[in-house]
């Protein structure tokens, strides 16, 4: 029998499973106590939690934002934005999902993503996204080209600069730097 996947808003209780998962998937030091605590207590923050069983086995952070914002919060030159004339605010900004590795390709991503889509619909007219390409894979790719989303860009060694100045080690390349890629989806509602 198939096991129910449960989505819900994540809250403090469940930082240290979430930082789990993060170290176990995206890499030690990727996300801290305080950037996930940052998604709890904003109100145009989402940190949402996947959960079978009464484990959490993923988790998903977005924010509603404008354009400054997101400039402000991607890695790299953003001067691509400019030249989007589609690009409207309020944008929502799907930042990072992480499924643990047993319960990941079980459809838990792709709930995540609809569930925040969902939120999303009512408060913003863009979505925009940055997927982890490693090794020419991208693992949630498929899943957001699924949901209508388009590649904007590929940014090859996107995380190069902020994993030395943050010193967090990634899952693919160890310690830092980074040289994985990300892909930069966009999707107009």
């Amino acid at each position: 029998m198939k096991a129910e996947i449960n989505i819900s808003n994540a809250t403090i209780r469940d930082i240290e499973a979430i930082i789990k998962i993060v170290t176990n998937t995206l890499g030690n030091q990727y996300l801290t106590h305080a950037q996930i605590n940052q998604y709890l207590e904003n109100i145009n923050f989402y940190c949402h939690k996947a959960i079978i069983n009464n484990e959490i086995v993923g988790f998903s952070l977005s924010r509603i934002c404008r354009i400054n914002d997101l400039k402000h919060n991607l890695l790299g030159n953003t001067d691509y934005l400019d030249d989007d004339e589609k690009l409207k605010e309020p944008i929502l900004f799907r930042e990072t999902t992480a499924i643990k590795k047993e319960f990941q390709r079980k459809g838990i991503g792709t709930k995540l993503i609809q569930y925040g889509i969902d939120i999303a619909k009512n408060k913003a007219h863009t979505i925009f996204r940055v997927a982890w390409q490693q090794k020419d894979i991208t693992p949630i790719g498929k899943i957001i080209e699924k949901e209508g989303a388009k590649i904007l860009k590929k940014i090859p060694n996107y995380w190069y600069e902020d994993s030395l100045k943050r010193k967090y080690q990634c899952q693919v390349c160890g310690a830092p730097p980074c040289k994985c890629s990300a892909i930069i989806y966009i999707d107009y509602l």
